[in-house]
């Protein structure tokens, strides 16, 4: 009887320490921030663009992070013109990884971005998505958007 009155105490704290930790890497890890490094044309046919994406996350905590995959769609004028994904993100403590990928937008999609494009050389872009990162056995979703003008 003693011995249980020492034990559930013990229990407790340990239960609430480990809970404490969880959240704290939960919320360390919804503040990695993902960015749009850069955007170039890789190549062009007649009937779409390639472009290649490289995105950028920063961890700012201590805790090690992976994911497994993230999404992003490429938006022009409001209307969506591409996807993009990444597979098997890791993210070292304080540190900031950058991985590329490459994309097709087809012409089809693009409307008046299209004309921009050919007339002024440059065209504005959208990217918003989605990073899901494990924490332990829970995941956790990043989001990021940001705004980059792509120029021939």
């Amino acid at each position: 009887m003693r011995n249980s009155l020492i034990l559930i105490p013990i229990i407790l704290l340990i239960l609430v320490a480990s809970a404490l930790y969880l959240n704290d890497m939960i919320s360390s890890a919804k503040r990695i921030s993902v960015n749009v490094e850069r955007m170039e044309i890789a190549g062009a046919s007649f009937e779409k663009v390639t472009i290649n994406v490289t995105l950028c996350m920063e961890n700012p905590s201590s805790y090690y992070y992976s994911a497994e995959e993230m999404r992003y769609g490429i938006y022009v004028e409001d209307a969506k013109v591409g996807n993009g994904s990444l597979n098997k993100i890791t993210i070292p403590p304080e540190s900031r990884v950058c991985e590329s990928s490459l994309m097709d937008l087809y012409y089809s999609g693009l409307g008046k971005a299209l004309a921009n494009l050919l007339y002024e050389g440059k065209v504005d872009l959208n990217v918003n998505g989605t990073m899901k990162v494990n924490v332990i056995f829970i995941p956790v979703e990043v989001k990021f958007s940001e705004r980059k003008t792509i120029k021939l």
